[in-house]
């Protein structure tokens, strides 16, 4: 989420063009190996067929849940990009509050986890709650690694709410943009 979000920014500041020469090595698997990438996809088909014990039907929403991480990213990466083309520092430190945001997400640790700690510290479960990648990584993990649907009802409350961010963004970055050439 954090390298998505920061790359959006820059891709929007410094253009499409510059942003996927430099971004999109940067994720793939084959570059970093300096493996083809014939030989990266074979070798990752050959570990799906070896490791099936995490196939499920329940794989088939994980395009789903991406679509409301694109949606949510999309809206606040426009809102961020018009305010850094103005406040350069915005960059710098959506890098480190998307950094905290991640060890507030619920990634490295279940929603088990956070309903233990719910016993003792029952508000800041709630706050965490509030989280939308909290729905967003839950959902996920139950598609990935207990093969059961996401909770859809949470789910569509992120994606609403992702949704009015798309907009609202959209508009920020629209009613900002021709005044994009006057500060670059």
């Amino acid at each position: 989420k954090t390298r998505a979000l920061a790359s959006l920014i820059f891709l929007i500041e410094r253009g499409v063009s510059v942003g996927i020469s430099i971004y999109a090595p940067a994720i793939v698997v084959a570059v970093i190996f300096g493996w083809p990438d014939r030989v990266t996809t074979l070798i990752m088909g050959l570990l799906v067929i070896f490791y099936t014990d995490r196939i499920s039907p329940a794989l088939v929403f994980i395009p789903v849940v991406a679509v409301v991480q694109l949606v949510f990213s999309t809206g606040l990466g426009l809102a961020l990009a018009a305010l850094n083309v103005f406040f350069r520092d915005v960059g710098n430190l959506a890098r480190h509050v998307l950094r905290l945001w991640f060890y507030l997400s619920p990634a490295l640790y279940g929603a088990d986890t956070i309903a233990s700690l719910g016993e003792k510290h029952p508000t800041i479960v709630s706050l965490m709650k509030l989280n939308p990648f909290y729905a967003i990584l839950e959902s996920y993990r139950d598609a990935i690694y207990y093969g059961r649907a996401p909770n859809f009802a949470l789910l569509g409350a992120v994606l609403a709410g992702s949704v009015i961010l798309l907009v609202v963004g959209t508009i920020f970055f629209k009613r900002l943009e021709p005044s994009f050439a006057k500060v670059l």
